[in-house]
């Protein structure tokens, strides 16, 4: 470890194929990940982006329509926490398509907030275990 004006670093090491960077900076703890292999998104107020997820091996998303009612509602939810515009939507049985403008949060931010609170609310009541969604995202 290495003390440098009151900040900690710790050795970085890989997880999962990402580089893994811990400080500690006036006594608090902050997790910096690296991601290796592409460059991050760019996104600004007011961009629009086209946002597809859909099941792990292209398994059903949705099994009857209150799973589809349960995702616009985490949707929902979504837009009150972490703000954007909705232009439009499509809920297939095995992908969805968003389509929507961001205001002050990252798509990314965005869909992770989506896509792990639906992905345990499916868990749950179908008794499965793991990642269940993956998300591509385009700018439009």
């Amino acid at each position: 470890m290495e003390l440098v004006d009151d900040i900690h670093l710790f050795p970085p090491f890989i997880l999962n194929g990402a580089l893994v960077v811990y400080l500690i900076i006036s006594h608090k703890i902050e997790k910096g990940v690296l991601l290796m292999g592409r460059k991050p998104r760019a996104w600004f107020h007011g961009a629009k982006f086209h946002i597809t997820s859909r099941g792990i091996r292209r398994s059903s998303l949705f099994f009857y329509g209150e799973d589809q009612e349960k995702y616009l509602s985490i949707i929902e939810e979504t837009m009150c926490t972490s703000p954007f515009i909705l232009h439009t939507f499509c809920l297939m049985t095995n992908h969805t398509h968003l389509q929507l403008e961001t205001t002050n949060t990252s798509p990314s931010t965005i869909m992770r907030n989506i896509n792990t609170k639906y992905a345990k609310y499916f868990n749950k009541k179908y008794d499965f275990t793991g990642m269940y969604l993956k998300k591509g995202i385009t700018l439009s």
